[in-house]
Protein backbone atom coordinates (compact mmCIF):
# COMPACT_ATOMS: atom_id res chain seq x y z
CA UNK A 1 0.00 0.00 0.00
CA UNK A 2 2.74 2.49 0.82
CA UNK A 3 4.32 1.73 -2.75
CA UNK A 4 1.55 2.35 -4.48
CA UNK A 5 0.70 6.09 -2.23
CA UNK A 6 4.27 6.92 -3.63
CA UNK A 7 3.54 6.10 -6.86
CA UNK A 8 0.33 8.13 -6.73
CA UNK A 9 2.22 10.88 -5.14
CA UNK A 10 5.10 10.79 -8.05
CA UNK A 11 2.39 10.82 -10.75
CA UNK A 12 1.08 14.06 -9.11
CA UNK A 13 4.35 15.64 -8.63
CA UNK A 14 4.84 14.48 -12.21
CA UNK A 15 2.15 15.83 -13.81
CA UNK A 16 2.45 19.10 -11.90
CA UNK A 17 6.02 19.86 -13.68
CA UNK A 18 4.95 19.00 -17.09
CA UNK A 19 1.91 21.03 -16.27
CA UNK A 20 4.05 23.77 -14.78
CA UNK A 21 6.69 23.73 -17.40
CA UNK A 22 4.66 25.12 -20.41
CA UNK A 23 3.25 27.59 -18.36
CA UNK A 24 6.62 28.98 -17.23
CA UNK A 25 7.73 29.15 -20.42
CA UNK A 26 4.69 30.99 -21.69
CA UNK A 27 5.35 33.58 -19.03
CA UNK A 28 8.77 33.48 -19.81
CA UNK A 29 7.83 34.50 -23.35
CA UNK A 30 5.48 37.00 -22.09
CA UNK A 31 8.09 38.65 -20.07
CA UNK A 32 10.53 38.80 -23.57
CA UNK A 33 7.53 40.29 -25.10
CA UNK A 34 6.59 43.31 -23.02
CA UNK A 35 9.43 45.72 -23.07
CA UNK A 36 12.30 46.59 -20.46
CA UNK A 37 10.04 50.04 -19.47
CA UNK A 38 7.37 48.27 -19.19
CA UNK A 39 9.27 45.75 -16.21
CA UNK A 40 10.31 48.22 -14.18
CA UNK A 41 7.61 50.98 -12.92
CA UNK A 42 10.46 52.95 -10.99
Amino acid sequence: MKNNNTGERIAVLTSHFTRSTPMASEKEAALAATPPDSDSPT
